[in-house]
This record gives structure tokens, C-alpha cells and sequence, in this order.
């Protein structure tokens, strides 16, 4: 018998050192986009869900647009504390469908922006799975009001063959300059510019004149041990949303997890228990392998915790 178990690429609960660090997961208003999930040619199975949690006593009426021409925008309610899995179609819509073949590291520009509005606040996930659910992971969308203008991506150190590293960002306002480490590109509200590439995106700085969303990750990256590979994202923290204190508990079934982390200062100090674990620089980044811990840092970092696949 032949059990799976998913590669996620989840940010680290995290404990910041300062109360003013802590950024809160619900609110009325979203922005996010899905890149590429096909690691080869285009299959039509690919599964795009926002998954809404209302933890109110009252019904959440939720309205989805798009600046993606195919996509029709969608209303519905969330019933009092209960989730609900809203589909999001066409497949097409994620960015650099059916996959950019050279992945050559040059930012493509698409309407493939999506906004998500709540009348009560809610929390929101996005969930992407590929070829029958063995390729899947799911990220937390940050609320529109927390979205900042300096982010670090973070990406699989171990992408092969034609599997493609990628950072996508989605403009909240129009005439966002965003610069995606060298290259600059001027976006509208729901646009999305995305960048894919055979070699490792990690550090690279991506950052704006205006707030602006960024998701990074691998069309299928490979976990440590490496075993088989999985998609990987996850909506990044803005600088200012960093912290020092992570507590690190390893997924269901693991003594152990891998962990990558990313600086943006010289010198960044980062330890486990007391043991360091790593020493950085801004836009250097590092894994490194722990159990249940908790992990400090001299400078704010960002951590993210990789989860591993496995078949029995």
C-alpha cells in the first residue's frame, strides 16, 4: 500500500519578540493569485480552492472578482462558524499557465489577480493541488491590510529538470512599480507579475512603492529527505512583519522538520535551544534540520517550515 504524505511550504507560527510585530489573519479584504501547478504538459485537473473560515455568530457574504477576462465573479455565504471551499475557475488562471517552458527568470505580466471581500471578518486559505491530489499545498492569505512593500522570497533549493522555482506578486492599487530582484515592472490593481526560474529564487528582494501581495514557491520542489516532489507556496510576511522568536513543532508524523530561513541584515544570528543553527546575511538564506524547538534570532528573519513526502 502506497501512502502520501504532501510537502507543504507553511510560514512558522510564529512568536514575535514585539507585540506591534503580530499580524492578525482576519479581516474583510484579500488579495492573492495561484502560479503554475503542472510540472509538465497541462493536465485538466488541477483543483484551485479559496477555503473561507467565518468564526463569526453571524453569516458571511463573500464576493470574488478577478481581473482575469474567463473568470466570472462569484457570490456566496459562509454560515456561523463553519468553512466553506470555494472553487476557483478556470484552471487557467494561474500565473503562467500551462507553465513557462524556458523559465528564464524574466517577469511575465498577467490579468490574473483575485480579490476576495468579506462583510465580516474571516480568514482565508488558498489551496492548489495537481495530478490526482499527489501534488498539493495550501497557503494562508494575508489580509490586504497587512500587505507591505519589501518582501524576501523563498524557494526550493533542490528544483530539477524542467520544474521551475517561482515568485508571483498581485498589485492591490494601480501604478505599483514592483521590482522583482533587477528587473522593474509597473502594475494595475489585480495584475500579476511572475517570474520562473530552473535555478534557486531564494533571497531574492522583491519590493514595491505601493503594497502589493507576493506568493513564492516550486511547481513541484523536493523536500529533505529527497524523496519526491510536491507544489510548494506561500504568501509572503513583508519585512516589517519579521520577528525572533519561532516556536518550531515538526509536522504530524516527524520527530524532525527542515527549515529555511531568510535575512535582511548583516550578521543575523539564528539558533535553536540556544544552539546556532545559522549565521546570515541580508539576502543570504539557510536549512537547517531540528525537532520541536524554539528558534531565536539576534535581527528579525522568516522562517518557513518544509514538510517532507514520503510513500510507503
Amino acid at each position: 500500500m502506497k501512502s502520501v504524505r504532501t510537502l507543504c511550504f507553511l510560514l512558522v507560527s510564529a512568536i514575535f519578540a514585539h507585540a506591534d510585530n503580530n499580524v492578525p489573519t482576519i479581516a474583510n479584504d484579500f488579495v492573492f493569485t495561484f502560479f503554475n501547478s503542472h510540472n509538465t504538459s497541462p493536465l485538466s485537473d488541477a483543483l484551485l480552492l479559496a477555503i473561507v473560515s467565518n468564526n463569526n455568530n453571524g453569516t458571511a457574504n463573500i464576493i470574488v472578482t478577478s481581473s482575469y477576462l474567463s473568470f466570472t465573479t462569484i457570490r456566496v455565504s459562509v454560515a456561523p462558524y463553519s468553512v466553506l471551499k470555494i472553487p476557483i475557475t478556470p484552471e487557467s488562471i494561474q500565473a503562467q499557465f500551462p507553465g513557462n517552458v524556458t523559465a528564464d527568470g524574466h517577469i511575465i505580466v498577467e490579468d490574473k489577480g483575485i480579490r476576495l471581500q468579506s462583510d465580516l471578518p474571516v480568514a482565508v486559505y488558498a489551496h492548489a493541488e495537481a495530478y490526482g491530489g499527489y501534488s498539493t499545498d495550501s497557503f494562508l492569505v494575508l489580509p490586504a491590510i497587512h500587505l507591505g512593500m519589501q518582501y524576501v522570497a523563498v524557494t526550493s533549493t533542490q528544483p530539477e529538470g524542467t520544474i521551475a522555482n517561482m515568485i508571483a506578486v498581485v498589485a492591490y492599487q494601480d501604478n505599483t512599480q514592483v521590482k522583482i530582484g533587477t528587473q522593474t515592472v509597473t502594475l494595475n490593481a489585480l495584475q500579476v507579475a511572475s517570474v520562473a526560474s530552473y535555478g534557486n529564487l531564494s533571497g531574492t528582494v522583491i519590493s514595491g512603492n505601493k503594497p502589493f501581495g507576493a506568493i513564492s514557491g516550486c511547481t513541484c520542489g523536493f523536500g529533505n529527505p529527497h524523496e519526491g516532489c510536491s507544489y510548494e507556496a506561500v504568501m509572503l510576511l513583508p519585512g516589517s512583519g519579521w520577528g525572533t522568536q519561532f516556536a518550531a513543532i515538526p509536522l504530524m508524523y516527524l520527530s524532525t522538520n527542515w527549515y529555511q530561513v531568510v535575512a535582511n541584515t548583516n550578521n543575523t544570528i539564528v539558533s535553536a535551544e540556544g544552539t546556532t543553527v545559522a549565521t546570515i546575511n541580508a539576502g543570504e538564506y539557510r536549512e537547517f534540520q531540528i525537532g520541536a524547538a524554539l528558534v531565536t534570532s539576534n535581527n528579525p528573519v522568516q522562517l518557513i517550515q518544509i514538510g517532507q513526502v514520503s510513500f510507503k
